[in-house]
């Protein structure tokens, strides 16, 4: 019979496990605030390298045809003339936001939207640094705006991109669902660093028993080895750190146990296919 307890502490996980996907699956739009998302976030964050090689226009990686034009003193780089041409006929402001996707991100700068505003940064953004990190504002008053926050407010907004640039794996704290900041305590699960609010939600996860502790750490160790899925796709269930992984098109898929993929894998391709758009993988 459970100890009091000792079912506050199961409830607990259970209620975090049931949030994780939440957590981590849903786009904000608008204004950002302090619970800003942490899967958009870590992937916006994650693609500043490869925002300083690509197209500005398409998006696309840059290749031998690459065209050059000079906008704001800055050289910016596109697919080919077409691409280049086609910068030539934005009006100035739209050159701005256009041009600074790719000089921004060459030059450091970790988001492609203002923190506070959300809207796509311009090539003249207003650039701070928050723990070793550059972020961008779309102007001085925002950055002004922001700097008048208090400065749990302002951690909350810039914690997701510097987490990621430690290293950490997630934004928000498994257990409390409150937001991590970057002097957060972590441990370390099969080479991925997961963060927690503070030392007391270490110690509660650590009294977990084992098989719940696998469950609130499994997605962000499976996602950092390419798993795309939090949620078995066969029993809606949350994932497990021993949950058999199958490889659909090219894609990492988790399945809750060795039941569930013996299921799944009898299933068609074109079952497989259905069922992996309606879990939006």
């Amino acid at each position: 019979m459970h100890t009091q307890s000792s079912m506050t502490r199961l409830s607990l996980a259970t209620a975090t496990i049931l949030s994780l996907a939440m957590l981590s699956g849903c786009e904000s739009t608008g204004k950002k605030t302090s619970s800003s998302n942490s899967k958009t976030v870590n992937v916006e964050a994650s693609k500043t390298a490869s925002r300083a090689n690509q197209c500005p226009i398409t998006r696309k990686e840059l290749g031998a045809q690459a065209a050059t034009r000079t906008f704001a003193d800055h050289q910016v780089v596109f697919l080919t003339e077409s691409e280049a041409y086609s910068f030539d006929e934005l009006p100035g402001e739209k050159k701005r936001v256009v041009a600074g996707r790719q000089v921004l991100a060459r030059q450091g700068v970790a988001n492609e939207r203002c923190l506070l505003t959300d809207e796509q940064l311009p090539i003249d953004a207003v650039v701070i640094v928050i723990e070793n990190v550059r972020f961008g504002f779309v102007d001085q008053a925002s950055r002004n705006e922001f700097d008048a926050l208090p400065q749990e407010e302002r951690l909350d907004l810039a914690s997701p991109y510097v987490l990621y640039n430690i290293g950490v794996e997630n934004t928000h704290c498994p257990l409390s669902g409150k937001p991590l900041h970057p002097n957060c305590p972590t441990i370390e699960v099969r080479e991925a660093k997961i963060g927690f609010r503070n030392n007391d939600q270490v110690a509660a996860f650590h009294e977990l028993p084992s098989d719940e502790q696998s469950e609130v750490v499994a997605c962000f160790v499976l996602k950092r080895e390419g798993v795309t899925n939090d949620v078995c796709p066969i029993s809606n269930r949350p994932l497990r750190l021993d949950s058999p992984v199958v490889t659909v098109n090219g894609v990492l898929v988790g399945l809750r146990n060795v039941d569930a993929a013996r299921a799944f894998n009898a299933l068609s391709t074109e079952q497989k296919q259905k069922m992996l758009q309606a879990s939006q993988l």
